[in-house]
């Protein structure tokens, strides 16, 4: 019971946040927002939004994770905050704090969908990965976006995000090894469900030859 009682809390403030972000945003008052956001986060977790963002995201994490009331629903709070930010920010022309902002939001929403793969934030993630299309995503979350796309059946947008790691030096032995144990996975589908993703089985045991060469 305690434990519904707190989801639902935690639901509530993510759709108070929400309005109330509208509401500035239909008023063009980014400054008024960025308060806004400010005192949340000293609310929900002691620091302003400077000293959070000056923390690396796993101590993030690590924080967002300490406490009675540690759930992935206050990382999502915290996620819908660090959006709303980096919204506010590109509307005043601060587009590198925006895209720090849009960068924890993005890793917030992966670490939840990936350890909850039931919670439909697709919708969210879409609308960060907009934001940050003129940038370049940090390996970290792109890995991310690649485990969420795999599991997410969308196994070209998935193989776009392996190859741009493995492309730009940021994939280990380790998660190579992974890659290639997920790929002879999808041989399991059948043809249709492969081109429903994206991909056909051709071209998956093309992807497997390509991982095997590139084992050292």
């Amino acid at each position: 019971m305690f434990q519904r009682d707190y989801i639902m809390r935690m639901i509530e403030q993510i759709s108070h946040i929400v309005g109330t972000m509208l509401g500035f945003k239909q008023n063009r008052e980014p400054k008024e927002a960025l308060f806004y956001i400010d005192e949340y986060f000293k609310r929900l977790l002691g620091m302003n939004s400077k000293l959070l963002n000056n923390l690396t995201d796993s101590a993030l994490l690590d924080l967002l994770r300490q406490g009675s009331d540690a759930s992935n629903d206050k990382i999502l709070v915290t996620a819908t905050l660090f959006k709303e930010e980096g919204d506010f920010l590109l509307m005043l022309g601060e587009p590198t704090a925006a895209y720090q902002r849009h960068c924890r939001a993005l890793f917030l929403y992966l670490t939840v969908v990936l350890d909850e793969p039931k919670r439909d934030y697709d919708g969210e993630i879409a609308i960060v990965l907009e934001a940050l299309l003129p940038y370049e995503i940090p390996p970290g979350h792109r890995q991310q976006l690649w485990r969420y796309h795999l599991a997410g059946g969308r196994y070209a947008e998935a193989e776009n995000e392996l190859f741009k790691l493995i492309d730009d030096g940021h994939v280990t032995s380790h998660s190579l090894e992974e890659a290639i144990a997920s790929y002879k996975k999808l041989l399991e589908l059948n043809e249709e469900e492969l081109q429903n993703g994206g991909l056909s089985l051709q071209e998956v045991q093309e992807a497997i030859e390509q991982l095997e060469g590139k084992r050292s």
